[in-house]
């Protein structure tokens, strides 16, 4: 799925569920511009995503069309792994970053 195709998939899951852009924003706390944009494919950040599928009440599973859908469990780590990279250091992100590319190019 690319970002086009995500920002289609939002805007879809929140037109299902007869909820306006800007009563989404509200409940995100963000602009009707930040929800167009996300909609539109842009400025696809995880927080954006996670905000989206939480004001919705969707895991991710459910947002990305899973197969097998993720469980609540995943969910709720991946929104604690996401506070933690928010609070950390530019310098621990990029330390992180280089991390995961070499375990991800040996597997």
């Amino acid at each position: 799925m690319d970002v086009k195709e995500i920002g289609t998939r939002l805007k879809q899951l929140r037109t299902d569920a007869n909820v306006t852009q800007e009563a989404l924003a509200e409940m995100m706390g963000v602009s009707v511009m930040t929800i167009r944009r996300v909609e539109n494919g842009e400025g696809l950040h995880i927080r954006n995503i996670l905000a989206f599928s939480e004001s919705l009440g969707l895991t991710l599973g459910e947002v990305f069309d899973m197969d097998q859908g993720w469980m609540e469990s995943d969910h709720i780590r991946l929104r604690a792994l996401v506070k933690r990279v928010e609070a950390a250091s530019d310098e621990t992100i990029a330390l992180s970053c280089d991390l995961l590319e070499v375990a991800l190019s040996r597997s």
